[in-house]
C-alpha cells in the first residue's frame, strides 16, 4: 500500500528529498574536483655524444610534454641543462631532482647519468621520496600497459646484482647527498659502470642491461 501524507507533511518529504539530491550532486562534484593532478618536472638536456645522435632539446620538451598530456600530469617545470655539469656547477639537475614534484620526465635515462650503478641508487633514491621518474623516449603499447614505476619496481625488488650495486654506492658515497657531487666523486674514483649504448636508455632497456649484468 503506497504511504499517504498529510499536504504538509508530504511537502517536507519532498523538499528533504530534493535537498538530498542536493547534497548528492555537491558530494559527486567535490569528488571530481578532489582528483589531484600530479605535478611532474620535466627535465632534458643537451645530447653528450660527440655525433650528436641524440635527441635535441626540443624534441625531448616535445616528448616529455606529450607523455605529461597522456598521463595528466601538470606540468610544473621544464629544467634545461645547456653545459656539461660538475660538482661545482650542477646546472639544472639539482633543481629537476629536488623539486615539489610528484614526477621527473625525462626523454631517455642518459640525460640524468649514463652510469648504470648509479643511475639504480638515483631510481632508488626517487622511490624513497616518493618521486615518479618516466621515460618519454621509445613509447609502445608494452611501455603503455606496464609502467617505468612498474618497472623500476621489478628490478630494485626482484634482481640481487641491482641491489648489490645500490648497497655498494651507499657505502661509497659516505656524506654526500648532492647527486652531481655523488656522481663527480664516483667518477674521479673509477667507481662508475657505463652503459655503452646508441639507443636511448629507457626503463625497459635498463632492465635488459640489469639482467645481462646479473646473469654473467
Amino acid at each position: 500500500m503506497e504511504a499517504q501524507f498529510s499536504k504538509p507533511r508530504a511537502r517536507s518529504y519532498r523538499q528533504a528529498a530534493g535537498l538530498f539530491d542536493g547534497f548528492a550532486e555537491l558530494a559527486e562534484e567535490s569528488a571530481a574536483e578532489s582528483v589531484v593532478r600530479k605535478d611532474a618536472v620535466i627535465y632534458v638536456r643537451l645530447p653528450s655524444d660527440e655525433g650528436g645522435t641524440g635527441a635535441g632539446l626540443t624534441d625531448q620538451i616535445d616528448a616529455c610534454s606529450l607523455l605529461c598530456a597522456e598521463r595528466s600530469w601538470n606540468i610544473a617545470d621544464v629544467v634545461v641543462d645547456e653545459a656539461v655539469r660538475t660538482a661545482a656547477d650542477p646546472h639544472g639537475i639539482n633543481l629537476a631532482l629536488y623539486a615539489q614534484a610528484d614526477v621527473v620526465v625525462v626523454y631517455d635515462l642518459a640525460v640524468l647519468t649514463s652510469s648504470t650503478n648509479l643511475l639504480l641508487w638515483l631510481i632508488d633514491d626517487l622511490q624513497q621520496r616518493n618521486i615518479e621518474l618516466a621515460v618519454a623516449a621509445n613509447r609502445s603499447d608494452l611501455a603503455e600497459a606496464f609502467s617505468d614505476q612498474a618497472v623500476f619496481d621489478d628490478i630494485l625488488k626482484n634482481n640481487p646484482t641491482a641491489m648489490g650495486m645500490i648497497g655498494d654506492i651507499e657505502d661509497l658515497r659516505g656524506d654526500l647527498t648532492d647527486f652531481v657531487a655523488i656522481e663527480d666523486d664516483l667518477e674521479s674514483r673509477d667507481e662508475l659502470i657505463w652503459l655503452v649504448t646508441n639507443e636511448p636508455i629507457t626503463a625497459a632497456r635498463l632492465a635488459d642491461e640489469i639482467s645481462a649484468l646479473h646473469h654473467a
